[in-house]
């Protein structure tokens, strides 16, 4: 197979075998950007693309790849008017609707609160029915992030009004990382205090999701034999699942914070709190001193290192 240069890109893009392509989908004719491609233009990243994609199609002597390399052109760049949407394009605008992250996008706000409803009842493992209403007052928690992060963004609304700022900037979809607009970060600094707290939170969103996980799995296992587990995460910590949960909670806050979970954060807490001390009181009638002593040697939700050097 020939390796063609990049200089050489033009001349393939006039080979016969992609004539043959051409007509499968067309980006002859464009409309505006679905988004800002700020660090390109336009229309130079849909000339190489293009190419690239003739390029692809002479290599493989097949349409695949230029359908590929054409649709996501499509999905980052523009797209043919309606009325001449092949029908790869009608099934990638259905995709990209549907995970379009903005305001009024109400098919996200339930993925994202199912998906997140899933997790919490994978980690939490509701079986009494105290613990089914504290995941309740969880899943509460979790619609009125997603509500406002996907849906009707109330919290913004008001802090942009406070702050003498335009509903245009409250329906601006990065904004809704407010805690820089209110605690009054400068226009210049806007945008890097705005994309700390995105680096900050989801950092800890992942940090409590994967103590949460692991802390499950070690706690399922040690269920499973019957055995009070001091192994692992619980070595240090005697809940690591609701730490990870909390953690979760607090990186959720930082990216993205409403009025109903700010107000309704303690809240949430002091439930999870109480469930904790619930469960260490039913493994001290279970396990007797064992516990007592495995107790004194761990802490609850932040971890004693020095107790193990």
């Amino acid at each position: 197979m020939k390796r063609v240069q990049p200089d050489e890109l033009e001349q393939v893009a006039d080979l016969p075998s992609v004539q043959k392509c051409r007509g499968l989908i067309s980006t002859t004719e464009r409309v505006e950007p679905l988004v800002d491609c700020k660090y390109f233009s336009t229309m130079s990243m849909t000339h190489y693309l293009s190419s690239l994609g003739n390029l692809a199609s002479h290599a493989t002597h097949g349409p695949c790849l230029v359908v590929v390399v054409r649709l996501l052109l499509n999905l980052s760049c523009g797209y043919p008017p309606p009325g001449r949407y092949p029908w790869e394009l009608l099934m990638l605008e259905s995709v990209r609707s549907f995970f379009s992250i903005d305001y009024f996008n109400w098919s996200l706000v339930v993925f994202y609160v199912v998906l997140v409803g899933i997790f919490l009842y994978g980690i939490l493992q509701p079986r009494r029915k105290s613990e089914w209403k504290s995941i309740g007052v969880a899943q509460g928690w979790v619609v009125a992030l997603y509500a406002e992060m996907y849906g009707i963004p109330l919290t913004a609304y008001a802090v942009m009004n406070v702050v003498g700022r335009s509903t245009g900037d409250a329906e601006n979809h990065y904004n809704g990382h407010l805690w820089p607009i209110i605690f009054g970060a400068g226009e210049d600094n806007l945008v890097i205090a705005q994309f700390a707290t995105v680096v900050i939170g989801h950092c800890l969103i992942v940090v409590g999701a994967a103590l949460a996980i692991v802390g499950w799995r070690q706690l399922h296992d040690a269920v499973k034999r019957g055995e009070m587990v001091t192994q692992g995460l619980y070595r240090y910590i005697r809940h690591p699942q609701y730490t990870g949960f909390f953690l979760f909670l607090v990186g959720s806050l930082i990216n993205w914070p409403t009025v109903a979970t700010v107000l309704s954060m303690p809240v949430l807490c002091f439930v999870y709190w109480r469930l904790a001390n619930a469960e260490e009181k039913d493994a001290r009638e279970k396990f007797g001193q064992a516990y007592e002593n495995y107790s004194a040697k761990t802490g609850k939700f932040v971890p004693k290192f020095l107790a193990h050097e």
